[in-house]
């Protein structure tokens, strides 16, 4: 197996992030895959979750499997497919995924209606370090004048579509810094931990901890 994880880590590095991102149906499949990293799929399961064509799945299935990205195996008289996580190069596409394609692109899209109102916003918790499981909330917060309740009203539909719960926490700029001087140890914990930024960055959360 560690052979072909080297191999295809090559391979990989021949196509590009670009050209796996390119087809949609690629991004249908990896969205299945990234984000259900520990369950298994068959091609016509995959042609429904992803409403498209079986043909399409199974030729975008072949580039997965050559990729390594996504083992393949036969029991009786199905084959069923599923993220291969040993691969060096899966937790950083994965990461790639979620913050340019996936969750990132979608939850911009949610926020966008309250931007005004937000300062700073990321996820945090198991998707941002990718070690995420199936039931795994993604953790989201949001610092500015938006109430959990707005923010939970936006997540609900995005939380359905996309088959995972969200465990969002907003603050005020003034409560935040209010914990941060108060030495919040949850606080603090998020702000030493790995993010995948949706409005603003590093340097603005520097801001408010300094």
């Amino acid at each position: 197996m560690t052979k072909n994880v080297g191999q295809s880590t090559k391979n990989i590095g021949r196509m590009g992030a670009a050209e796996l991102f390119a087809s949609s149906v690629m991004i249908d499949l990896l969205k299945i895959f990234f984000l259900h990293t520990s369950e298994e799929f068959y091609q016509r399961e995959l042609s429904r979750l992803s409403g498209d064509s079986l043909y399409l799945v199974q030729r975008e299935l072949s580039r997965l499997e050559r990729s390594g990205l996504v083992r393949k195996e036969r029991r009786g008289n199905r084959v069923y497919y599923s993220a291969q996580e040993e691969n060096p190069a899966f937790l950083d596409l994965k990461k790639f995924f979620i913050k340019t394609v996936a969750l990132g692109d979608k939850l911009s899209h949610a926020l966008a209606p309250l931007l005004p109102e937000i300062n700073l916003a990321f996820i945090y918790g198991s998707v941002a370090t990718g070690e995420d499981r199936p039931g795994s909330d993604v953790d989201i917060m949001v610092i500015g004048e938006v109430s959990l309740k707005e923010l939970s009203k936006i997540l609900g539909p995005l939380s359905r579509e996309l088959g995972r719960e969200f465990n969002p926490s907003a603050y005020a700029i003034s409560e935040f810094k209010k914990r941060i001087k108060e030495g919040n140890a949850f606080i603090w914990s998020v702000i030493n931990s790995p993010k995948i930024w949706l409005v603003g960055d590093e340097d603005g959360l520097a801001g408010l901890a300094g």
